[in-house]
């Protein structure tokens, strides 16, 4: 099982992850995806 983050943890990341630009936001969408497909053992 993995690292946890609490809900305080979250919202600062949120506020960081706010202000990024739309295409920064999208490459790291894109990036945790990836990493649920690995983990999970999906490949699509």
């Amino acid at each position: 099982m993995g690292f946890v983050l609490t809900d305080k943890i979250l919202d600062k990341y949120f506020r960081f992850f706010f202000r990024l630009d739309n295409n920064s936001k999208k490459r790291l969408i894109i990036r945790l995806i990836e990493t649920i497909e690995v983990k999970s053992g999906k490949k699509t």
